[in-house]
């Protein structure tokens, strides 16, 4: 159960519970396509989770999963190692993203980023693969279905994220893909809660690991432990995916940042943004080199795409 006063310290200030649907205000600025009924939804969300404030969560949490190579571990992190509690923005937006409207707002996203980054084409098929910072879990789902549409399954794309988690659509429409119910397993998008520096999988045991839009909120120090694990837990011939907001000046940093502040929600936290050439100085660096790598825009913000493999051992 969510203790009231906890989640008031968990907002950076207690006006913040009066204000929490500000950044559902600039969810809808950013959103143009959203309309007065949705707008509606939203407000009908929030006064219902003030009022339920002490009720705990009733989603789905994730439970064993299907794991399909014997070098990585039986099972990750279980509902148990879940975050206990949430600040009520935190609580909010996940309420939120369970409407039907946020939900295929999410699904657009996913074929617009699937569509620009081409990730698709480096797929090794009967693969296996993990997505850092997964969170609601839109691309991962659709990538499974494509894979399998085409023709190419793969064995696995796992997810895994700190504080975020698949919507409950999202695991529905996973376990409808694979013809079974939640009953018979609740989590078929095989995620687990965990860290992106300590990952749990064995050494060399996946085809690929994939980082989308997700690294440029840690620190230098973490995000060097970051990349250490993901070239672990990569096979020598695996393959490293990074998309990334491209921000090489001070104003393409603040317009960036802004931006990704507009759309996640933010409230404060730390980015670190990067040019096309830092990232493939850092890149050289780590002992990873750029096979491929596109570029794509969204509004004012440019992104980049890479795809990474391991040096040659010398």
């Amino acid at each position: 159960m969510v203790n009231p006063e906890k989640a008031n310290k968990d907002l950076e200030s207690e006006a913040e519970i009066n204000d929490v649907e500000k950044p559902q205000e600039d969810f809808l600025e950013a959103r143009p396509e959203v309309g007065p009924e949705d707008r509606g939804e939203i407000d009908k969300e929030i006064r219902r989770l003030k009022e339920e404030i002490e009720k705990p969560d009733e989603s789905v949490a994730p439970q064993e999963m299907d794991i399909s190579d014997p070098r990585i571990i039986e099972k990750m992190k279980g509902p148990e190692d879940a975050p206990k509690e949430f600040g009520l923005r935190e609580r909010a937006l996940n309420r939120v993203s369970e409407l039907g409207f946020v939900d295929r707002g999410l699904q657009r996203r996913a074929e617009w980023f699937i569509e620009n980054s081409h990730i698709e084409d480096y797929l090794v098929p009967g693969g296996q693969y993990l997505d850092v910072g997964t969170g609601k879990g839109h691309i991962v789902q659709r990538i499974l279905g494509d894979q399998e549409e085409s023709g190419n399954p793969l064995v696995a794309y796992y997810g895994i994220d700190v504080a975020d988690r698949p919507l409950r659509k999202v695991q529905a429409r996973e376990a409808k893909r694979r013809g079974v119910s939640l009953r018979e397993n609740p989590n078929p998008m095989n995620f687990s809660f965990g860290s992106a520096d300590a990952l749990p999988f064995e050494d060399g045991s996946l085809d690929g690991v994939s980082y989308i839009f997700s690294i440029h909120h840690m620190s230098k120090e973490m995000l060097e432990k970051v990349m250490a694990e993901g070239k672990r837990v990569i096979k020598r011939d695996g393959k490293i995916f990074i998309a990334e907001d491209l921000a090489g000046t001070d104003e393409q940093k603040k317009v960036t940042e802004r931006a990704d502040k507009r759309i996640n929600f933010e409230v404060g936290g730390e980015h670190n943004y990067k040019g096309d050439q830092e990232w493939e100085k850092y890149f050289n660096e780590i002992g990873l080199t750029v096979s491929a790598k596109e570029f794509f825009k969204s509004g004012v913000v440019q992104h980049g795409f890479y795809v990474l493999e391991l040096k040659p051992e010398e």
